[in-house]
């Protein structure tokens, strides 16, 4: 029988494999998912000086937080959560381990601390770590692309609440569109660039808000439309805007005829939609 695997050197093939693999035919490992959870935790970080990041150096997402399954067959939990259990216990019902360091694949418990959702989100605001509260990683300052400067911004909210200019032709303008135009305006972005010398924060925004701009100011629309009752939707009068209600079912239909292939003249669909707004509600032509 010599020469037949798993019969050579008189073993069944369990111990002739464990001889090819390791060497020994009576070797034995325990599996992965039998040794401690604390044991193959931390072999997977680097753990230096009580006050240096203990990194985690396995699975970890695109923000940089590492990833560990307890139990097998378990969700992968995050490993700030995992050391700080493995060293404090139990962590209690509603709180977040954060970290001091800022370091989000450190595991080091010197460097964690626990605090609720909103303490969570307010040290992460302090330090910058998301676009909020974060002035020198706006636009061109965040080393990526970006099409507006801090001088693009000034400008755009100057203008507009100035009045004589709609949202659409600034996008045209800075070769952004209208609705990136609207979260400039409404501090959806850019929100804590100090755009404006000699005033707070919220006083430069507040120039450029619905009770004291063009949205309210203006009487016709880019079309030439009136901006007055029955041509104003009734869910915009009450937020404070005026915008054309004819233009606004013209652009459903625009949207609606390109979903089938067709195209159809915005302007002219625009002008029949406001003839016949006016001729319904006032009885004669506009």
């Amino acid at each position: 029988m010599a020469g037949v695997p798993g019969t050579a050197r008189g073993w069944c093939a369990h111990h002739y494999r464990r001889w090819r693999l390791r060497g020994d035919p009576l070797s034995s490992t325990v599996p992965k998912a039998q040794r401690p959870a604390e044991e193959r935790f931390w072999e997977k970080v680097v753990r230096k000086g009580a006050g240096d990041c203990w990194e985690w150096q396995a699975a970890r997402d695109g923000l940089g937080y590492g990833f560990f399954r307890v139990i097998s067959g378990q969700n992968m939990r995050k490993t700030n959560r995992v050391a700080w259990e493995l060293v404090n216990g139990p962590i209690p019902l509603g709180q977040h381990v954060c970290h001091r360091c800022d370091n989000p694949p450190c595991c080091n418990p010197g460097h964690l601390f626990l605090g609720t959702h909103a303490e969570n989100m307010a040290d992460r605001n302090r330090k910058g770590r998301t676009t909020k509260g974060r002035v020198l990683h706006c636009g061109e300052q965040s080393g990526l692309s970006a099409k507006l400067t801090l001088s693009d911004v000034s400008e755009i909210v100057n203008a507009y609440s100035a009045g004589g200019v709609s949202q659409d032709a600034l996008g045209r303008k800075y070769g952004v569109s209208q609705t990136q135009v609207g979260r400039v305006i409404r501090q959806e972005r850019w929100r804590l660039a100090r755009v404006f010398s000699g005033e707070s924060l919220d006083d430069s925004y507040s120039r450029a808000r619905p009770d004291n701009n063009y949205q309210r100011n203006k009487t016709h629309c880019d079309r030439n439309h009136l901006l007055a009752a029955p041509n104003l939707p009734k869910w915009i009068q009450a937020a404070g805007y005026r915008t054309c209600l004819a233009c606004h079912r013209a652009k459903g239909n625009f949207h609606y005829a390109a979903s089938r292939g067709r195209i159809i003249d915005l302007q002219e669909t625009a002008d029949r939609h406001y003839r016949k707004i006016m001729e319904t509600v006032i009885g004669e032509p506009a």
